[in-house]
């Protein structure tokens, strides 16, 4: 999950629409509401809207023209909320201004420069003094795919102050990546010490498809910001990415060394924030790439805990407590995300292989009825695979289900014709 940064005056309430995304995302049309000084926080829902590399929704990463159904479930693509600059120093005595932060999943804010990396508290006050607040929009990476056209109807750009880069956003945001990276690259031209619009040049490349210049881009915010936790949790999405081009090619090695990269940008980003649930849930992205599945379990987990929102986090933990031999855990857990969000047709589908492998064929049968109601094509393993990232138990565990259903529909329409 990419963040999109701007600087913005004070931000107002913000409303957002969920995109979807196999892999579970949340609903669609999700309300965040401004939070004062002191509240506690509580995570709001996905969108159905991309914007940009990180953790957005808009549709699946392949088709633009995924199922709502699947996306409005999937916690990885959603369009982050509004905001403060002092959020994204990472905290200290004035993390009061932490309260616009996090309002979807991934958010990004005006970036603290290099000097300020002797404590945070220098970087706070310069940050409070500067704009103001920020707008964010993120995309995740889900898929092996790039992620999709953003669609940002949560980013308030009426309230970006620099007419440039305003109009670099507004490119982006409507899919004129070529233009946002002119704009962007124009900017750092005039001023290369911009952290925020160096994540923004590199959430454009993302989009564009190419990891590797994300990469880099992400990496001089980094240089420039060290004390945000974004640029780390941005730079974690490419890395992921890279790993996957070179698992492709055959890589593996080396594909395992950028995972590892990744893990430990994910641990940068949560070291400077841990309550930065994006951060968990790209955590166990990573490693479940790796085959760590108990740790994957353990960082979906916390990201659920920390964003109850978000039913695609609960629901990639209850997939994980399916891989690590939890079966009745899991069912449970699924089963709980459906009470909240009935209509999330990967929960549905991971039910139904649940079931199915414990014996309950006719329960199995309903929960792949009713994912098959609510739209996208769940009965072909193919595209579940291509669509979802689902532990290999669970994914093993639906492929026999589809196999034996398949096997019976055949057998019930040759006796038909045999009749």
């Amino acid at each position: 999950m990419s963040a999109w940064i701007t600087l913005a005056v004070t931000p107002p309430e913000d409303t957002v629409s969920l995109p979807p995304l196999g892999g579970g995302r949340e609903g669609i049309g999700c309300r965040t509401r401004r939070r004062r000084r002191g509240s506690r926080r509580r995570p709001q829902q996905p969108a159905l809207t991309s914007l940009g590399t990180k953790t957005v929704e808009t549709l699946d990463r392949r088709s633009a023209s995924r199922p709502a159904a699947l996306a409005a479930a999937e916690p990885q693509l959603m369009p982050g909320g509004v905001i403060t600059e002092a959020a994204m120093s990472g905290g200290g005595e004035g993390s009061g201004a932490k309260r616009e932060e996090r309002l979807l999943h991934v958010c990004t804010a005006a970036l603290p420069d290099r000097q300020a990396t002797s404590t945070r508290e220098p970087a706070v006050s310069r940050l409070l003094s500067a704009a103001g607040a920020l707008v964010a929009s993120v995309a995740l990476l889900c898929s092996p795919l790039a992620p999709p056209p953003a669609h940002a109807s949560n980013v308030r750009l009426e309230d970006v102050e620099s007419p440039q880069l305003k109009a670099g956003l507004e490119a982006a945001t409507s899919g004129d990546y070529a233009t946002a990276e002119e704009v962007f690259s124009r900017l750092l031209v005039a001023d290369p010490t911009q952290a925020s619009v160096w994540s923004n040049l590199g959430n454009v490349h993302m989009s564009l498809g190419r990891p590797q210049q994300a990469f880099e881009d992400y990496t001089h915010a980094v240089e420039l910001a060290p004390y945000a936790p974004v640029p780390y949790l941005n730079r974690a999405i490419a890395l992921e990415e890279l790993g996957v081009q070179l698992s492709a090619q055959g890589q593996q090695a080396e594909a395992g060394r950028r995972w590892g990269e990744a893990l430990a940008d994910c641990d940068a980003a949560i070291e400077r924030d841990r309550q930065e649930f994006a951060a968990w849930f790209n955590k166990g992205n990573v490693q479940l790439r790796l085959g760590e599945y108990d740790n994957a379990l353990a960082s979906y987990s916390a990201a659920a805990d920390l964003a109850p929102g978000i039913a695609g986090y609960r629901l990639r933990a209850g997939q994980l407590q399916w891989q690590c031999g939890q079966a009745d855990a899991a069912v449970r857990t699924v089963k709980g995300v459906l009470r909240k969000s009935p209509r999330y047709a990967e929960a549905h589908l991971s039910l139904a292989a649940m079931l199915w492998a414990s014996g309950q064929e006719a329960a199995a049968e309903g929960q792949l009825e009713a994912a098959q109601e609510l739209g996208g094509r769940w009965r072909d393993s193919d595209w579940v695979e291509a669509n979802t990232r689902w532990p290999p138990a669970l994914r093993e565990a639906l492929e026999r289900l589809l196999a034996l259903e398949s096997a019976a529909a055949e057998g019930g329409a040759a006796g038909q014709q045999g009749a």
